[in-house]
This record gives C-alpha cells, structure tokens and sequence, in this order.
C-alpha cells in the first residue's frame, strides 16, 4: 500500500506542477477543480490510500533575538 501513496503523491505533485505552469486562468482552474475531483474520489474509495501532499509552510524555527 505505501507504494501505491508515494505512486498517488507523485503523480498529484507533477499535476500540480504542470496546472501552475498553465498561463491561461480559465484552463488552469478547470484542471485544478478536476484534480481536486480526482483526489475526493480516490479518497472515498480507499480513504487510507491517500497520500498526504500537503503544501508547504513557512518555518517557525526562525531567532527573534535582534540583540545580538
């Protein structure tokens, strides 16, 4: 089964990669809305197969000591 997440993963990160690279709004929110359909699909068929791909955050492990 972990194979088949990173399998999920992979291929949702190279989709999102391809829809952000897309110039024209109208085509890239149709193919955006469409992933997003796939992914709600895949999960209610196996809703532990899903992969976690979860944007990134900012790190909070960052000093606010300006004194020194």
């Amino acid at each position: 089964m972990r194979n088949d997440q990173k399998r999920a993963a992979n291929i949702i990160r190279a989709a999102e990669s391809a829809i952000s690279k897309m110039r024209d709004p109208a085509k890239r929110d149709a193919a955006d809305a469409k992933l997003r359909l796939a992914q709600k699909a895949m999960l209610e068929r196996h809703p532990t197969a899903m992969p976690k791909t979860t944007r990134a955050q900012p790190s909070r492990h960052y000093d606010l000591d300006v004194d020194r």
